[in-house]
């Protein structure tokens, strides 16, 4: 996330009250509580970057080091645990996805809030119009350090 993105989340963050302004003002105050307009206005803005097929915009919501879990990594033929760990490794994953023949296209369905996470509902062309959550969890940077994707119908293995 550039400097300029990652002040402009944070001084969002704060202003809606979603999270202290230090990771040590952050523990002293316990659990971060999201606010309902912050996770509306991130999920907006995370659909729109995937949308845009622009990979930099959509790593941009990203910690350097975050875990990525999916069914549909493992899938097709990444990695047999379905999680990658780090920016690097999921850009391999994501990018053809999002490349210029790509036709994918998210619709924004709804946004979830918890203590420390959103979850983001959604239908993707891109998996055969399957419902998606994506379950975002944050770090005090306003950073997504964990996603796991969740899909209905499932994702299964095929059978051997």
């Amino acid at each position: 996330m550039t400097t300029i993105r990652r002040l402009a989340c944070c001084l969002l963050l704060s202003l809606t009250g979603a999270f202290a302004m230090t990771s040590h003002a952050a523990e002293a105050a316990g659990p971060t509580h999201f606010t309902q307009d912050f996770a509306d206005a991130f999920a907006r803005d995370w659909v729109a970057g995937w949308n845009s097929h622009d990979i930099e915009r959509i790593l941009s919501h990203y910690a350097e080091d975050f875990e990525m879990r999916s069914p549909l990594i493992a899938l097709r033929g990444f990695e047999p645990s379905g999680r990658f760990q780090g920016k690097q490794a999921v850009r391999a994953y994501w990018e053809p996805a999002v490349g210029p023949a790509s036709s994918l296209h998210f619709e924004l369905l709804q946004a979830f809030v918890s203590v420390d996470s959103i979850a983001i509902h959604y239908r993707s062309n891109g998996s055969g119009g399957r419902l998606c959550v994506e379950v975002l969890q944050f770090n005090a940077d306003g950073e997504v350090i964990a996603g796991a994707a969740h899909y209905y119908p499932a994702i299964e293995p095929p059978a051997n």
